[in-house]
């Protein structure tokens, strides 16, 4: 789904920016994908969480999220991206992540978190979203065209790695989950020899 997503507006952008060379529309674009971003995102760490408080944050922050992209839409210039709603989208999702980081190491016992197909999704949001918070928390209009290459050349890097650790993440087998409410009987116990006389003797 997010790939889908992403190869969307991915295409969207391009067509609009190289095609009909619309500055207002590409940054319009823009702003519906990070809208679109935060939704599936923070959709997909409402599925894979368990707290039920932090479930109904989540919630209520798309909505929260998307009036403060448009607000910001509005009041800035349309030729240009407003950097604050993706420093926002950055900063929540750190701390709604490493939230995840600390549920998981406690709730999961029965096997390594490597083999979690959720934990190393995760692992790649975590590493974009901290190496591009401060690309979009630093970045400037007037900042030199050396400055503005070296931003960029992170950017890539990170997004790069971003999506090479989410393919990955698809190999793990990830075991089952019991849930600790079950009752848990040994495959090869024999029910048999479980009287009272040999109970007295355990």
């Amino acid at each position: 789904m997010y790939s889908i997503f992403l190869a969307v507006f991915a295409s969207a952008g391009f067509i609009t920016l190289q095609i009909f060379r619309s500055q207002a529309s590409y940054i319009l674009i823009l702003k519906f994908y990070t809208i679109f971003e935060y939704a599936v995102i923070a959709y997909f760490l409402m599925s894979v969480l368990k707290n039920q408080l932090i479930i109904t944050l989540l919630k209520y922050s798309i909505v929260a999220f998307t009036l403060i992209s448009v607000y910001f839409y509005f009041v800035s210039d349309l030729h240009k991206l407003n950097k604050y709603p993706s420093v926002i989208e950055f900063l929540l999702f750190i701390v709604f992540i490493i939230y995840f980081f600390y549920e998981k190491m406690k709730t999961v016992i029965i096997y390594p978190l490597y083999q979690s197909t959720t934990f190393w999704i995760c692992v790649a949001f975590f590493l974009y979203f901290t190496g591009n918070f401060f690309f979009f928390l630093f970045s400037n209009p007037a900042s030199t065209p050396e400055f503005k290459k070296q931003m960029i050349l992170i950017y890539s890097f990170v997004t790069i790695t971003k999506n090479f650790i989410l393919s990955l993440s698809l190999l793990p087998n990830e075991p089952i989950e019991i849930s600790d409410d079950e009752l848990r009987i040994p495959t090869d116990i024999n029910l048999d020899e479980f009287t009272v006389t040999n109970s007295k003797k355990l």
